[in-house]
């Protein structure tokens, strides 16, 4: 998923798409990508283990704060170009020691690398901030990676920190005279160094495949039906260790219930004889996997994806 943050404009008067990360904007942007992976685990059942933020500039700053802020979800986040706010410093609390990793250009101009005063650090320092929160061996293993093109004006190294709790690292490129550019790009900007020795997207997806989220929070499934009143009077609950479905409805009578597979197999069918407001099924032979529940009332019709 590529989603983008809302157009708003920022302290300084620039108007853009930003995501809300202690600037930008002012909606609940967390809140948003939080909702997104539910949505995502409703309609494809993705591995809430191995959801990861990667993000440039802005996004970079993004993928920051739900690195501290949704632990519970990320398993490991990269910035490139992109850094923390000072503000961000203090509401920075994960749960888990989780994997970082920061791509930066020494030259960049408009995330600076030594820091802008009063709105953010050094990206060393930022780096130093993740090492020491995941408690990493502070002697970095540097990588000198080669250098592919000659054309390019820039070197790239790689300083890993590794060995942090949970075996979390913190790796961190720094691209000599690179400036606020993704390594590896096609678009060459007019006067700015784009380093063409590695392709930043790949070497990042590395990084992310070696982590797993050791305790993700539970999904959330979202019904499929958009209508608020269905919304606010239908639940749907799956209990897939006990093997359990609850359906409630709070101002509709529940005439009959049905449960497919993704196929559209019918698996099971229920017929209320006298309509019920709660009805509790124990569902023991059911093999694990994605369901579809439909259940009619005396007015409507609801469906919903359940895991089992």
């Amino acid at each position: 998923m590529t989603p983008d943050g809302l157009i708003g404009t920022t302290t300084w008067g620039q108007t853009a798409q930003h995501w809300n990360s202690y600037f930008g904007t002012g909606v609940d942007d967390l809140g948003f990508l939080n909702k997104l992976i539910d949505q995502m685990y409703t309609d494809y059942d993705i591995d809430l283990s191995r959801v990861y933020s990667m993000g440039m500039s802005n996004g970079g700053f993004m993928s920051h704060r739900l690195a501290c802020e949704l632990s519970d979800r990320i398993a490991a986040i990269a910035s490139v170009t992109g850094s923390v706010a000072l503000e961000q410093y203090d509401n920075c609390s994960p749960d888990r020691a989780v994997p970082v990793v920061q791509v930066h250009g020494t030259d960049d101009e408009i995330v600076p690398f030594n820091g802008t005063p009063l709105f953010t650090s050094s990206v060393p320092d930022l780096v130093s901030f993740w090492v020491n929160l995941n408690n990493c061996s502070t002697q970095a293993d540097t990588v000198n990676l080669p250098n592919i093109s000659t054309t390019d004006n820039s070197t790239a190294q790689i300083l890993k920190y590794n060995n942090g709790d949970d075996d979390a690292k913190v790796w961190f490129y720094v691209i000599e005279n690179g400036g606020h550019t993704w390594p590896g790009s096609i678009l060459n900007l007019p006067n700015v160094v784009t380093n063409q020795d590695f392709k930043a997207s790949n070497h990042i997806w590395e990084f992310f495949k070696q982590f797993q989220h050791p305790d993700p929070a539970e999904g959330t499934l979202i019904p499929t039906s958009n209508d608020d009143f269905l919304l606010e009077n239908i639940k749907i609950i799956a209990y897939p260790s006990s093997r359990k479905l609850v359906v409630t409805s709070g101002k509709e009578n529940i005439q009959k219930i049905q449960l497919w597979d993704l196929l559209g197999k019918p698996i099971l069918q229920v017929n209320q004889g006298t309509p019920q407001s709660e009805i509790h099924l124990d569902l023991p032979n059911v093999p694990t996997g994605i369901y579809v529940v439909t259940v009619e009332t005396d007015e409507s019709f609801f469906t919903q994806k359940i895991f089992f």
